[in-house]
Formats: C-alpha cells, sequence, structure tokens
C-alpha cells in the first residue's frame, strides 16, 4: 500500500454511536443515542461529543454536565472523568459509551433544594472526610 492510499483510508469519514446516560440527583436517565459522522484519523474527544450536542439539545447542555466514558480496565470496565482534549476510546468499533453528571451550579437552577453526588464529595472534601491523591479519591471514615 503506498501512502497516497494510506493518507485516503486514515481521512476517511466513519460513523459513530454516541450511547450517553444523563445522571440528574443520583438518578441515571434512559440511555439516549447519536450518530455521527466523524473524521477517524483525528479520534474523538470529548470537545467533539459536546459539539454535537450542543448542535441537538442546546448550548447550555453539555457545558451542564462533568462527563466521563466507559472503558476497559483489567477484566472489567470503569467510568474515566474527562476534559475537553481527552480522547475518547471506543467500547467497540466505533461505539463510545458516556455518562454526563449534573454540575452543582446547574442542579442548583433547575432544582434548588436539590443535593447532588458532587454536592456530597465537596462537602466531604471541605470537612476533611476526603482526601484527592493523583486522581484517586479516599475517604477517611
Amino acid at each position: 500500500m503506498d501512502s497516497s492510499s494510506s493518507k485516503r483510508k486514515s481521512c476517511e469519514v466513519r460513523r459513530a454511536n454516541v450511547i450517553y446516560f444523563l445522571s440528574r440527583d443520583g438518578r441515571i436517565e434512559h440511555p439516549h443515542l447519536i450518530r455521527v459522522h466523524h473524521f477517524c484519523h483525528s479520534g474523538v474527544h470529548l470537545r467533539d461529543v459536546k459539539r454535537w450536542l450542543s448542535e441537538l439539545r442546546g448550548k447550555q447542555m453539555p457545558e451542564s454536565f462533568s462527563w466521563s466514558y466507559q472503558r476497559r480496565y483489567k477484566d472489567g470496565f470503569v467510568w474515566q472523568d474527562l476534559t475537553d482534549d481527552d480522547l475518547i476510546t471506543p467500547i467497540s468499533d466505533y461505539e463510545y459509551v458516556l455518562l454526563g453528571s449534573l454540575l452543582p451550579a446547574a442542579a442548583a437552577t433547575s432544582a434548588p433544594s436539590a443535593v447532588t453526588e458532587q454536592s456530597k464529595l465537596n462537602h466531604l472534601f471541605y470537612s476533611g472526610n476526603l482526601t484527592s491523591c493523583s486522581n484517586k479519591l479516599i475517604i477517611n471514615h
């Protein structure tokens, strides 16, 4: 295979399935599915998913959530937290699974009395019962 056909193949547009769950007040909604066409050579980043969601559900929607994606780890799966520039690895061929957790500020505007998991973690952290150590959370009892 010559380099020009290799370049052409790496720039193909692929259809990707993005399955995402939204978590509000500790409750996870039924899954949502969006199908998008994407250049496979660059991979899928969180900023791409946020752009697609903005087009479908409004500009504020993706920014109201913190995002993680499901990835393989040892013999199972874990949720890995994401920033906008993070590359998301597919769970299978061109299929991505994400979880959006409503941020406390967004929860306060939609339901002022709601207590979210994030606000519980913030309380533990500021009360000294939670320590962050190289991306791992340790709860002190």
